[in-house]
């Protein structure tokens, strides 16, 4: 094999690795009978209320950090957020524990929106409940 065969088969490698997805969890759902509905996390963050109590599929940017758990539409200060509520599930905190996570930068995460919840200081919009799906997807 050429110089230039080998090259390319391990910029190939290199390439497939890179596009890899990291599931964090797959949890059965609470109801294998619930459709997660795919929703633009800027829809949600638009009105909340209208999902509230409804089962989505969310891409977004995940933040993780002392009294922080949350998933925006945009990187920055005054970017509003869903509060991520992993400290009910103790199977993707411990998880997550385990991969010393800091900050993702997108995850897609599938859970029940509940505007109840909004995490620490209210900060957030809504919150993401009974998550059954989590993916990091760099």
């Amino acid at each position: 094999m050429s110089i230039i065969s080998k090259i390319s088969v391990a910029f190939a490698l290199m390439m497939i690795s890179c596009n890899t997805r990291n599931i964090v969890l797959i949890n059965k759902c609470i109801d294998s009978s619930i459709t997660y509905q795919k929703v633009d996390i800027n829809d949600l963050l638009a009105n909340p209320i209208s999902f509230d109590n409804k089962y989505v599929d969310l891409e977004g940017i995940y933040y993780l950090g002392f009294e922080e758990s949350s998933l925006v539409g945009r990187r920055g200060e005054s970017a509003e957020c869903i509060y991520v509520m992993i400290r009910n599930n103790k199977v993707l905190a411990e998880k997550m524990e385990d991969m010393d996570m800091k900050y993702v930068s997108r995850i897609r995460i599938k859970g029940e929106i509940d505007i109840s919840e909004k995490g620490h200081l209210e900060s957030c919009k809504a919150g993401i409940k009974n998550i059954c799906y989590f993916e990091i997807i760099n």
